[in-house]
């Protein structure tokens, strides 16, 4: 239908032209505010996963870790526990005992190797007064050689098995001329400890106990000896299995303590065997490492 101007003009006027009533004025209303958004839940349902590559290849465990509830205290390091408790015992011990500091031998490597020797399986009294007959009788090694066995046996027999040390102390004195020419030890102290203890080794009659004492002893060299009560106390504290033999022993220490602590470590553990850790009736109520001691834990009373 076509509208005439005047009806356009006449329906502009009132503004309810359809083609004019945007132009028309709208009351004013204020903004309204606007709640939170309702949640979105999606359904998927329908959906099926695609499995990854890696995950087909690779398939996580059903439960990657224990629940808190079933999860176990973290186990110590054995290593760091050792080195700890050996810490602690040579603290303890120099507390009680003090710390010795090592001094140079007023005699040569030859003598203490010699002496040693007559220590064996004797107390610290006999084994001097066996050393006291043998230099009297005998100054010098090549003459302690030179004698015959019978007559050094004797000369040696307050030291006790004198039978079994008088041909052990002449071979090693042998073994060492034959090879130096010489009675000196001096050169010992410039190898690295396991090659002097393995030469001395060689020679006849020399364990790792006696030539870790001669390398300590003349030349401060980190050896550890361990003699009858070394071994007794360090396996008795548990810083070395109860089965372990004195080269084993020799060998946990010197892994897992400071060179340093060698020399007053020995000394003390010694005069604490003598004292306190005795083999027959250990004086376990008076120890100062009681609280350390496996053997005391396992025996309280």
């Amino acid at each position: 239908m076509l509208l005439s101007v005047s009806s356009i003009l006449t329906r502009s006027r009132r503004c309810d032209h359809p083609f004019l009533a945007h132009l028309q004025p709208r009351p004013y209303s204020a903004p309204q505010t606007l709640g939170p958004a309702p949640p979105i839940s999606y359904n998927l349902s329908h959906v099926t996963p695609c499995p990854s590559p890696l995950a087909t290849r690779y398939p996580l465990p059903a439960t990657r870790y224990p629940p808190p509830a079933t999860r176990h205290p973290p186990v110590p390091d054995p290593t760091l526990v050792l080195v700890t408790k050996i810490a602690a015992v040579h603290r303890r011990l120099g507390e009680a005992y003090g710390y010795p500091v090592w001094q140079p031998p007023g005699q040569p490597a030859i003598d203490e190797l010699i002496g040693t020797f007559l220590s064996q399986n004797t107390s610290d009294a006999n084994a001097s007064r066996a050393f006291a007959s043998l230099k009297a009788a005998y100054p010098t090694p090549q003459a302690v050689i030179d004698a015959p066995v019978a007559q050094l046996t004797e000369v040696i027999r307050s030291g006790g098995l004198a039978k079994q040390k008088a041909p052990r102390i002449q071979a090693a004195l042998r073994g060492i001329f034959a090879e130096r020419g010489d009675f000196d030890l001096g050169w010992l102290a410039e190898l690295p400890v396991d090659e002097a203890r393995a030469w001395l080794i060689r020679l006849d009659g020399v364990g790792a106990k006696t030539a870790s004492i001669v390398l300590l002893f003349c030349f401060n060299r980190p050896a550890f000896p361990v003699d009858t009560h070394v071994h007794r106390t360090t396996r008795r504290l548990g810083l070395a299995p109860s089965t372990a033999s004195p080269d084993k022993v020799m060998r946990i220490i010197e892994e897992h303590t400071s060179p340093s602590t060698f020399y007053p470590l020995h000394m003390n553990l010694i005069s604490h065997g003598r004292a306190v850790c005795k083999a027959q009736r250990p004086r376990c109520e008076t120890c100062v490492l009681a609280d350390l001691c496996d053997w005391r834990r396992a025996n309280p009373d």
